[in-house]
């Protein structure tokens, strides 16, 4: 069997991303942490029973370096 326990949603801004998804679903978020390495930050929107939206996207646009495929993606 198959579970999905989150779905992640990238966007360019993690803020205005996530302050949008609570416009259109009225679902709250709470802050998720940020990986400093890559200039990215996550929120999350809880769904119930450990299931969950992650809201990921850029916070520091200077360690977007050429080396970093992951941040450069956002």
């Amino acid at each position: 069997m198959i579970s999905i326990d989150h779905i992640c949603l990238g966007v360019q801004n993690v803020y205005e991303g996530a302050e949008r998804l609570r416009n259109e679903t009225g679902l709250g978020n709470y802050e998720g942490g940020w990986f400093p390495d890559y200039g990215l930050a996550n929120r999350i929107v809880p769904l119930g029973n450990d299931v969950y939206i992650e809201v990921e996207g850029v916070i520091g646009a200077y360690k977007l370096g050429e080396g970093n495929a992951t941040a450069r993606w956002f």
